[in-house]
């Protein structure tokens, strides 16, 4: 029986995208690969690496290898600190980061250098700070495209690419499943998360308020896109409990996405099955008698 052609959209989320490493294992071990990828913020980083022809295995041991030392990420990171006093007050929140210098920094070696070089079509979606819309990168250098998908607001710089201004592409798109080229089978990942309710009553405090406004902002936007463009299947590793920025914790994450491995490889394979399920027939249609 035929295989359907597989498109995996990967939102964004920040270090719970990690999680996208476990989604790949699953379609691996049932002998499944992407047809066209799309990828929103950390989803465009593990869709370069997918689409690079890297395997789950060895994206999942890169990133634990990454954020393993704490010492060796501080050093990294002050390697591409701002250099002008001006830079360290920036942002809100200190000194904004420049999101290449994050990705030359962390990301591994072997990943292709332009979108012609991939194995696996990749659409990358970013936000066109003054037109305020998606951007969809597909041609061209991969590097500053997936940089400018990344920028998250107040943690990385914008970034220019061909002239204009980009920030985080979850601001508009966080998961890019209308970004896919056509294919039949669409798998959309999301990561999104949500404030603690645990506890209803507690008042957040300042971070924690603005972090989660903005991930109800994006469940908001995530909605009304997939109305639009809905995913014949909707994954959600259970990874929403941790933070953002927390790839301190990528083990962890890591860990709790494959705990959940066997959930995910029947959500799949079920999707796959009712792919290939043909149809009923239709009833013939009686004629009416003279």
């Amino acid at each position: 029986m035929s295989e359907p052609t597989i498109g995996l959209a990967l939102g964004g989320g920040g270090a719970r995208g990690l999680a996208h490493i476990v989604v790949l294992r699953a379609l691996e071990d049932l002998g499944l690969r992407p047809s066209c990828l799309s990828g929103t913020s950390i989803g465009s980083v593990i869709g370069w690496g997918i689409a690079s022809g890297l395997d789950a295995a060895t994206m999942r041991e890169a990133s634990l290898a990454a954020f393993s030392d704490s010492r060796e990420v501080a050093a990294r990171l002050w390697t591409i600190r701002p250099r002008r006093m001006a830079d360290w007050f920036a942002g809100l929140g200190g000194a904004q980061l420049p999101a290449e210098a994050i990705l030359t920094a962390f990301l591994p070696e072997g990943l292709a250098e332009d979108f012609s070089a991939l194995s696996i079509p990749l659409r990358v979606v970013a936000t066109d700070f003054h037109e305020a819309c998606e951007v969809v990168f597909d041609s061209g250098p991969l590097k500053p495209a997936v940089a400018a998908s990344i920028a998250i607001p107040m943690v990385f710089k914008p970034v220019l690419v061909d002239g204009r201004v980009h920030v985080d592409g979850g601001v508009v798109t966080p998961l890019p499943t209308g970004a896919l080229d056509p294919c039949d089978l669409v798998i959309a990942v999301d990561i999104i998360g949500g404030p603690d309710g645990e506890d209803p009553g507690r008042i957040p405090g300042g971070s924690e308020s603005f972090i989660g406004a903005m991930q109800i902002m994006m469940q908001t936007l995530t909605r009304a896109h997939l109305a639009v463009h809905p995913p014949q299947l909707l994954l959600k590793p259970p990874v929403t409990q941790f933070k953002v920025l927390n790839f301190f914790k990528a083990a962890e994450i890591v860990a709790a996405a494959e705990a959940d491995l066997e959930t995910l490889k029947r959500q799949i394979d079920g999707a796959v099955s009712a792919w290939q399920k043909p149809a009923p027939p239709r009833p013939a249609r009686r004629r009416k008698s003279a």
